[in-house]
């Protein structure tokens, strides 16, 4: 990791609810949230990613999420994510996130900082095992 990686970090990405980012709620089209956490575990992983070293990553171990208000199929969502705490390896985030009209999610997400090639070397042997 990178001396940069400090807490404080923030970074903001904004996404389109489209079709595949939706699910239909009583003739409804609005974002799902599966994709909402989708959405908040891409913006921390890239943040966390800019300040890494080359041959890290980070992987996802923690997300705690509140959907608080629907978003409607075409709305913009902007996702917050600030990095709270860096413990060792262990990054914890907080994230807000509001649609083109409102706050509609919150939450705390943490990632891993792993080395890539060791991660990819695992996964390859756990999958030649099926």
């Amino acid at each position: 990791m990178k001396q940069t990686l400090v807490a404080g970090l923030g970074s903001e990405k904004t996404y389109n609810v489209d079709e595949g980012r939706c699910i239909e709620v009583g003739g409804n089209k609005i974002y799902v949230t599966s994709a909402l956490l989708t959405d908040v575990e891409n913006t921390c992983a890239d943040l966390l990613g800019e300040h890494l070293e080359p041959g890290e990553t980070s992987v996802g171990t923690r997300i705690e999420l509140e959907q608080t208000a629907p978003t409607p199929l075409g709305m913009n969502v902007k996702v917050h994510a600030e990095l709270r705490a860096l413990n060792g390896k262990l990054a914890t985030f907080d994230v807000y996130v509001e649609d083109d009209k409102e706050p509609c999610a919150k939450a705390v997400h943490t990632r891993f900082v792993v080395n890539e090639g060791q991660m990819q070397e695992n996964v390859a042997l756990k999958a030649a095992e099926m």
